[in-house]
């Protein structure tokens, strides 16, 4: 808890500098950044100004930045009318979220048992296919998944929609003989629409967490500790899973927690090519539009979450490690 509690103030100070710099390299920026391509009459200029805080004194619209950021429905868009901060995530962060949670359950789902599998078998057959598989997703990016998925998944075999949003099944009727209370499992797990983007967005979350799991247990592996315990006669299984995957976990957790947040927001290349709305997509759309309110808000949010998520990694770390919890 101490642990998990010295990491506060760091989180907030760490959200404060980055919703500062963004506000300062948004007046760096000038006027051009403000008012885009326009180039309004004086009269005009000057009412924008005022509307928008530009003509108060440079603390003063600090302030009111800081300000603007604990209340949501402030941050208005400069482009978009009646269109607030609050708008633009309750409409596009749901999107992301659902295909992000998909990616991320595949990454940890697959990588970490594949990870355990090749460490258990090293320098053996499945070592050698693991790490071959491993490097695949590392080395092709997730457009190219995206384009081969789209080409053969849904052009050349007609399994899955190339186009639309959130598919509810697959042309076959598979699940009519379940029972009733299977019929929304079986519907969400052929969601076809997000599982097919999920699964090229998770590639290489997914190798680079099958690797930090081999590494970490082969190291584990031959520690003293498990040597101890083989010789004890305790059972394989649970030399595996208690003794060794345990303290494996440590730097697996530490990648899984940043890269959460880059995951749960989705991926701009993915959802552009599987046309999703996600968050991702329209954080491009208004870097292109210099609309800096919902450009700061929306760094300001990926920061908080990335911040988020490496709290719970080290609120997660005393339970992997007893000797951080004093």
């Amino acid at each position: 808890m101490i642990y998990f509690l010295k990491r506060l103030p760091l989180a907030f100070l760490t959200l404060l500098l980055v919703a500062s710099a963004c506000f300062f390299l948004t007046k760096a920026a000038g006027e051009e950044a403000a008012f885009g391509e326009r180039n309004p009459p004086p009269e005009v200029r000057a009412e924008i100004e005022r509307k928008w805080g530009l003509d108060r004194p440079l603390h003063e619209q600090y302030l009111l930045h800081m300000s603007k950021l604990l209340v949501l429905d402030s941050m208005e868009s400069r482009k978009q009318r009646n269109r607030t901060l609050r708008d633009v995530l309750k409409s596009h962060l749901p999107p992301s979220l659902r295909l992000g949670a998909r990616a991320l359950i595949l990454a940890i789902v697959l990588g970490v048992p594949v990870g355990v599998f090749c460490a258990i078998y090293h320098n053996r057959i499945p070592d050698n296919g693991g790490t071959v598989l491993a490097l695949v997703g590392v080395s092709v990016p997730n457009f190219v998944l995206a384009s081969f998925a789209i080409y053969f998944l849904a052009r050349r075999w007609e399994l899955f929609p190339a186009i639309g949003w959130d598919t509810p099944t697959p042309p076959w009727q598979l699940g009519e003989g379940m029972p009733a209370f299977m019929h929304g499992i079986w519907d969400e797990i052929w969601r076809t629409r997000l599982w097919v983007p999920a699964a090229c967005l998770a590639a290489f979350p997914f190798a680079a967490i099958m690797r930090l799991t081999r590494s970490s247990m082969l190291d584990a592996l031959r520690q003293d500790y498990v040597r101890t315990a083989r010789a004890k006669g305790v059972a394989a299984w649970r030399v595996i899973v208690v003794h060794a995957l345990r303290n494996a976990l440590t730097p697996v957790v530490t990648y899984i927690g940043p890269v959460t947040a880059g995951v749960l927001t989705g991926s701009l290349v993915v959802e552009t090519i599987f046309a999703l709305p996600g968050l991702g997509r329209f954080f491009v759309e208004s870097v292109n539009n210099r609309d800096m309110p919902l450009i700061m808000g929306l760094t300001v949010f990926y920061s908080a979450l990335l911040v988020s998520m490496n709290l719970i990694v080290d609120a997660i770390y005393p339970i992997l490690n007893p000797r951080l919890r004093k």
